[in-house]
């Protein structure tokens, strides 16, 4: 029923943890299933999947020694994660397996996690020498949105309390008001998203891309490479529509 499997390693002030992301394919066969005596008489796994609502690339978080947490597993069969684009329950994924990881890591239960926790998770996700894959305050602030996600679902289900805590901030317009994490790193880069007319995407695609001046001659000293590589890119991304990860697919260096 699992497809291909994701694994991460997480290691903080405890022994070494590893959580898998296994991806779920109920239309996937499994020759095995119909000889085992144990399961002889019970639905096929397409069936189980079908009864239970799974559906083809949902995600199942897994530790390496197969323990697991259905109430997690229980968020991602969620109508509102199952509704959610792919890229999304994939962030998500990575997101709370690194969280369940370093609470293994520091001995805590999903359960039991406190702000204390988070703001220990953001020192080692971005801090802490002892971990060898730090990142960056905007890769934090995504893992606290998908934590939180997690924790707001399993409170009106499970009593559980969300870790996260929150805090008002003034709102991009004067008087008002908004919601930002305590644990929120400082600084992020801002999302301003420019939207360029056909003139304006030709004049970045000049000047940033083929290292033209306004007049349209080269500009000393430019060191750009592979620039008919990078506009054909960049014309295809403005052309055509598709996602980075799916134009990508057709770049060869």
């Amino acid at each position: 029923m699992f497809g291909r499997i994701d694994e991460l390693e997480v290691q903080a002030a405890g022994p070494l943890a590893r959580w898998q992301v296994h991806w779920c394919d109920p239309r996937r066969g499994v020759s095995w299933y119909a000889a085992d005596p144990v399961l002889a008489g019970l639905p096929m796994l397409a069936e189980w999947a079908h009864m239970h609502g799974t559906q083809p690339g949902q995600p199942v978080l897994l530790r390496a020694d197969g323990w697991s947490v259905p109430e997690v597993n229980g968020f991602f069969a969620s109508a509102r994660m199952r509704n959610a684009r792919a890229g999304m329950r994939r962030k998500y994924a990575f997101a709370v397996a690194v969280w369940l990881g370093f609470l293994d890591a520091v001995g805590r239960a999903w359960h039991d996690a406190d702000e204390e926790d988070v703001a220990g998770f953001k020192f080692w996700r971005m801090t802490a020498e002892a971990n060898v894959r730090r990142v960056a305050g905007g890769t934090v602030l995504d893992d606290l949105v998908a934590i939180s996600a997690l924790y707001r679902w399993a409170g009106v289900r499970f009593g559980v309390s969300d870790p996260v805590a929150r805090r008002q901030v003034p709102g991009p317009d004067p008087g008002t008001v908004t919601e930002s994490f305590e644990a929120g790193p400082h600084l992020v880069r801002s999302k301003d998203v420019k939207w360029l007319d056909p003139a304006g995407y030709a004049r970045w695609v000049d000047v940033g891309l083929r290292g033209l001046d306004l007049r349209g001659r080269e500009i000393d000293g430019w060191r750009g490479r592979n620039s008919q590589r990078d506009c054909a890119f960049v014309d295809g991304l403005y052309g055509t529509g598709l996602r980075l990860s799916e134009w990508a697919s057709v770049l060869r260096l």
